[in-house]
């Protein structure tokens, strides 16, 4: 696209194993916080009981009882979507520096 913006990277070497490691954590991370999301808003119980203790609040004023570890990793999930795309870029930075990538405009 002439007068564009866009940057591209070339790794002369194939892409390095850990930026697509952290790719694909990315990718697994957000699809498993839509899918946990979408069942929780659907069918978690909105009553407390046994291992279902741990009080998500929606928008509304509607309120599901998960497990604890599920209810973390809702609320932490999110925010490990920032963490992920920051170390993306620090490795793209890194790599550009020690020259095993060359940015193409």
């Amino acid at each position: 696209m002439p007068g564009g913006r866009g940057v591209s990277y070339d790794f002369p070497n194939g892409t390095p194993a850990l930026l697509k490691l952290v790719f694909a954590i990315l990718i697994a991370n957000i699809s498993t916080v839509l899918a946990v999301g979408f069942w929780v808003s659907r069918w978690a119980p909105r009553q407390p009981f046994g291992p279902y203790s741990y009080p998500f609040r929606f928008k509304g004023g509607v309120v599901a009882y998960l497990r604890p570890p599920v209810a973390y990793y809702l609320e932490w999930g999110f925010w490990a979507h920032f963490v992920l795309l920051a170390s993306i870029l620090l490795l793209f930075w890194i790599y550009e520096r020690t020259g095993r990538a060359i940015r193409v405009r």
